[in-house]
């Protein structure tokens, strides 16, 4: 399940990407393929999968303290790709950062971003930091079933919360 603040700008984050780096627990890097004919492929270990939604669509936008948080329950599948890729396609390069309160932690924010671009080529090779990326996205993921009523994820997710204002 995917939580999303529904007024924030992505952008703003990108100042607490180093504030917050103590609690980064993964960066991983992914191709994506937008296709008017085929939807949306991504890359992932040299292969190519169509990604499609479960057709169990279903969102909700409830209000939270000061903010109305959509809650998207839409599950997607992963589907191998064995033929070539289509002819006309945009394809963009995404980092995604997963920031955790803890590794047992069934919360964590995922912020997806676009590098920026760098004439100085040895600087963008040895700077891998968090500054040189602009945020396009931002989420909460949550892997157990949600209750907003429960204290447990209300503490870990105004935790994760006051980071990002």
């Amino acid at each position: 399940m995917k939580i999303y603040i529904v007024q924030y700008n992505p952008k703003l984050f990108k100042q607490s990407m180093t504030t917050i780096s103590n609690l980064l627990v993964g960066t991983v890097e992914r191709k994506e393929i937008y296709s008017e004919k085929y939807g949306m492929q991504i890359t992932k270990n040299n292969k190519v999968y169509q990604i499609e939604s479960k057709f169990e669509t279903q969102m909700e936008i409830i209000k939270y303290n000061d903010f109305d948080i959509l809650l998207d329950y839409t599950s997607y599948n992963q589907i191998d790709i064995i033929s070539q890729l289509p002819v006309d396609y945009i394809l963009i390069k995404y980092w995604y950062f997963e920031y955790k309160l803890n590794k047992q932690s069934k919360l964590k924010l995922i912020v997806k971003c676009i590098k920026e671009e760098d004439n100085n080529k040895n600087e963008m090779l040895m700077n891998f930091a968090p500054i040189n990326f602009i945020p396009t996205d931002l989420y909460f993921e949550y892997d157990d079933k949600f209750d907003l009523n429960n204290s447990h994820f209300q503490e870990e997710f105004n935790m994760l919360l006051s980071h990002i204002n």
